[in-house]
């Protein structure tokens, strides 16, 4: 576009300059004014007024000829104008789109990092949990959680099964419930499929109890998001709510047997207490952050099962 205008440009130079008819009607005119000239002071007027007419006729037919050429001129200078203003604006939308793009690579960017940052730090939360967890029950003597879940299904014997679409699958059947109390359930997963070799069955019972007690626990509308993600050979959970929350002593709790917390609409307290029984068996991790109006957070950390 820019060569183009260029090249415009010097055509409108060329065209700037006067055409042979003009010079041509121009050498007549000054013969005609000076023959009118000459014959006014030789006393001979008609022939004087023979030089006269053809002056002013020359002269309207080449004040014409050049107006034409003025106009087609003015028009060609107004395009070329059009044209460069319409080149500044595309210029301009095109650096506002690369000012919008690289603003968006920045915040991907960021968030790339907070998440990263996040999942270390959840890392370690759900290390120091399996601690708390391990001493708290060579303490207490707390009963075993194997009682909660069926007989264990030898390793050789599990299905290889897609964990984001079991996760699917439950948000399906728990759709009618969510959409009664305002929920909205979204997944979240950084590949399309997450293979584990799982028993479905628990599976589905673990995502079942999760997403029914952050219903129960929000208290309000709002949404649930579920994400899943593969990070070095280690499954990592995250359920995620923007409910009422709990305080941190009931956050503590509430995976303890038949305990339910302060703002729970309804249900037996065995639901997280079921969903810890389950990753435990898969010797992995279960743990819960709060707080009171910010909502809760279930954070699962499973080895490789593949």
């Amino acid at each position: 576009m820019v060569n183009k205008g260029i090249g415009m440009e010097k055509d409108e130079i060329k065209k700037a300059n006067i055409s042979w008819t003009e010079l041509l009607l121009l050498l007549i005119l000054f013969f005609c004014y000076a023959a009118t000239i000459f014959f006014l002071f030789q006393g001979k007027p008609y022939l004087f007024l023979l030089f006269f007419v053809l002056h002013s006729c020359i002269g309207l037919i080449y004040f014409r000829i050049s107006q034409n050429r003025l106009m087609e001129e003015y028009g060609q200078v107004r395009e070329v104008s059009y044209e460069r203003s319409t080149q500044k604006q595309m210029l301009a939308e095109k650096e506002e789109e690369i000012g919008r793009l690289k603003k968006r690579n920045e915040a991907g960017r960021r968030e790339i990092e907070e998440l990263g940052q996040e999942l270390e730090e959840v890392r370690c939360q759900l290390q120091e949990a399996r601690q708390e967890a391990e001493e708290r029950e060579s303490r207490s003597g707390e009963e075993d959680w194997a009682q909660l879940l069926p007989p264990p299904v030898a390793k050789e014997d599990m299905p290889v099964v897609d964990l984001a679409a079991v996760v699917l699958e439950v948000m399906e059947e728990m759709k009618p419930f969510a959409s009664r109390a305002g929920v909205a359930v979204q997944l979240s997963s950084g590949s399309a499929a997450v293979p584990v070799a799982a028993e479905p069955g628990l599976l589905r019972i673990l995502f079942h109890n999760i997403i029914d007690n952050s219903i129960q626990y929000m208290q309000r509308p709002g949404r649930l998001v579920i994400t899943v993600s593969n990070v070095g050979g280690e499954l990592f959970i995250v359920a995620k709510d923007n409910g009422m929350g709990l305080d941190a002593e009931e956050t503590a709790r509430i995976f303890e047997r038949n305990y339910q917390g302060s703002n729970r609409m309804r249900g037996n307290g065995l639901g997280l207490t079921q969903a810890r029984a389950i990753v435990l068996r898969y010797g992995g991790t279960i743990y819960a952050r709060s707080g009171i109006g910010n909502g809760m957070a279930v954070y699962i950390q499973l080895p490789c099962l593949k």
